[in-house]
């Protein structure tokens, strides 16, 4: 997993947002190593799952799948863990969410708009 420096052009027309986390395995091992040589992605280190902010009890949860990482997690088959956890597949569609919103970087903030002083004017 990586998360986008930049944003991302791909193959199919769209536009990845930067920041964002993306599996891009749509593109070749060539590719993606072009774009983290040009420092435009770079990959995801995340902390253990019981680590993220209110996640003790879903780790353990995931924890009897062998799921300790926020990574591995979101790459998982939610139809094939429903069935291992004996839990809803739209929880754990909503738990993925979850995590991967946690392992996202905010958006960069927009420089505040700056003044411009002409002569004879104060701020």
């Amino acid at each position: 997993m990586y998360r986008l420096l930049m944003n991302l052009s791909m193959p199919d027309g769209r536009i990845l947002p930067q920041g964002s986390l993306q599996l891009l395995d749509e593109l070749s091992d060539r590719v993606v190593r072009a774009l983290l040589d040009a420092e435009r992605i770079a990959p995801v280190s995340a902390p253990p799952l019981a680590a993220l902010p209110g996640w003790t009890g879903r780790a353990r949860i995931l924890a009897k799948a062998g799921l300790r990482d926020p990574l591995a997690f979101l790459r998982t088959d939610v139809a094939e863990l429903a069935v291992k956890l004996d839990r809803r597949e739209d929880e754990l569609r909503q738990w993925q969410r979850e995590a991967r919103a946690l392992l996202m970087a905010p958006p960069p903030n927009p420089a505040p708009p700056r003044r411009i002083l002409t002569r004879g004017t104060t701020r």
